[in-house]
């Protein structure tokens, strides 16, 4: 070692605080602004807008995964006191970066023939403009999460969330004041892209005033070679998350129209945010079962397995079924008008993410074990089946098949990964059901006296939907706790032991 971490480093408590800005921040301004983007674009627009991000997306693959590995090798180099392999860390991560965004915008010129040909945008310039725009948007994103994984991998997590929270809301009220200017998707797509901009701007001030300087070097082919060899291995997830999520937008958009990929991204969204804050309780997971592991090996995690699969389900399943439980009454206060295509997609991908966000201490099991090998199987598994499923539904059932097939996908690739999972531990799979069976009947009672608000009252404007929702939540949450506190699927209050030693 060649020196030490510097010793004003933020506490574990602070650094997860910071971690929830940007996820706060993302659906946050998000929730409020959209409404207002699909009555100024119109349902069509919105999903041509949508198609294009997606298309984005699937550009980031090509960034070679170095953006997942910033944070790690950082950390590593760091505290090894390597000063100058640590900023050639992040020089290659921007190189990389920097050179995707060049190929992507000089491609951008020919793709936006295909792309409007296919989606009928209206010309070819609109078509690019928008590709252009996307892409400015994927770039400055991802660069200026690169900037702030470095910061995370010395110890400095606020100045960085805080920036990438600010870049966040900034392209989506960058997109509003185009609107006002100009209630047309191109000036709503520049305006966008300006905001991403700024937004990697106040991330580079934020790290800059934080850290007072910038630790960037010049790339070294060791360096290279070790960031790209490590993401490369976790891309594959990458690539699942990507397919599974952006792939129904685009088959819709292409097979159905852009006025269903717009409902589906609408939809989505709330699911995903629903997800997103589910999956909040298992963020500690990994590290509690990685020290188990160092402790006692595989016997340590299989020990401590059902339980915190009992309570993580209790836990984490809760957002999806709220989205559920008052999705009737959350449209129209959302969108200002209820909507059967919106209001499909959120219930179908609540339900779904729920048997994705309670096995999170599955996932915590297979990294602590050191067997990443089972999730790449469980995100091919999503991959393959998004896709296989996906595209016949859309042919023959239209949107409410897409939705239905991207749904399925989640299921059966968690089912996958679940499995691998108590092969490698040696735990029956039933013992699994049973430690997740106390969550689902919670909801199942919840459900069962909260949806009837919203179905008879069926509220169609945003001023007759405030009251059915805040009573559907009312009732859910209390009949849900109730029910779960009664099965123990839900920690305790207290900060007694239990007799293993696990927090309850």
């Amino acid at each position: 070692m060649t020196g030490s971490p510097p010793t004003q480093q933020h506490s574990l408590r602070a650094g997860t605080t910071a971690q929830m800005l940007p996820l706060v921040a993302g659906y946050g301004v998000n929730l409020l602004v959209t409404p207002y983007i699909v009555l100024r674009l119109g349902m069509h627009n919105y999903g041509i807008w949508s198609v294009t991000g997606a298309l984005a997306q699937y550009a980031a693959l090509f960034d070679l995964g170095v953006s997942r590995a910033v944070t790690r090798f950082v950390a590593l180099h760091h505290a090894r006191g390597e000063r100058r392999d640590e900023r050639a860390v992040l020089g290659v991560a921007l190189a990389v970066t920097v050179g995707l965004g060049a190929i992507l915008l000089a491609l951008c010129g020919v793709a936006a023939f295909a792309f409007e040909g296919s989606l009928h945008t209206g010309s070819v310039g609109l078509a690019r403009t928008l590709l252009w725009a996307a892409v400015v948007i994927l770039v400055t994103g991802m660069l200026a999460r690169v900037i702030a994984a470095a910061a995370f991998g010395r110890g400095r997590m606020i100045a960085g969330n805080a920036g990438l929270a600010v870049q966040t809301g900034l392209i989506a009220v960058g997109g509003v004041v185009g609107l006002i200017v100009e209630p047309e998707l191109a000036t709503f797509a520049v305006a966008s892209a300006l905001g991403g901009i700024i937004g990697l701007v106040v991330v580079v001030v934020a790290v800059l005033i934080d850290e007072r300087h910038f630790p960037v070097g010049l790339p070294t082919k060791q360096i290279t070679r070790d960031v790209i060899a490590f993401g490369l291995k976790g891309q594959v997830l990458g690539v699942g998350d990507i397919v599974l999520f952006q792939s129904p937008k685009l088959i819709l958009g292409f097979i159905v129209g852009p006025a269903a990929a717009g409902a589906y991204d609408l939809g989505s969204r709330l699911a995903l945010g629903a997800r997103a804050f589910g999956s909040i309780a298992s963020v500690a997971l990994t590290t509690h079962m990685t020290r188990r592991f160092a402790a006692g090996g595989d016997g340590a995690v299989r020990d401590a397995y059902l339980p915190l699969v009992r309570i993580n389900c209790g836990v984490s399943i809760f957002a999806p079924f709220l989205l559920v439980a008052t999705s009737v009454s959350a449209i129209p206060l959302w969108l200002g008008e209820p909507n059967s295509d919106v209001l499909w997609a959120a219930v179908i991908l609540s339900v779904a993410f729920t048997f994705n966000v309670a096995t999170g201490v599955s996932t915590a099991a297979t990294l602590a074990i050191d067997r990443m090998r089972m999730l790449i199987w469980s995100a091919v598994a999503s991959c393959v089946l998004a896709l296989v499923l996906a595209i016949p539904a859309g042919f023959w059932f239209g949107y409410h098949g897409v939705v239905v097939a991207a749904a399925a996908a989640v299921i059966l690739g968690v089912a996958v990964g679940v499995v691998l999972v108590h092969l490698a531990l040696d735990v029956p799979i039933r013992d699994y059901l049973t430690n997740v069976a106390p969550g689902y009947a919670a909801a199942a009672v919840g459900l069962i006296v909260s949806v009837p608000i919203g179905i008879l009252v069926q509220p169609t404007t945003r001023e007759a939907a405030v009251l059915p929702f805040l009573l559907s939540a009312v009732v859910f949450t209390t009949a849900y706790v109730a029910v779960a506190a009664a099965l123990k699927t839900l920690p305790q209050v207290r900060g007694r032991k239990q007799p293993d030693g696990e927090p309850t």
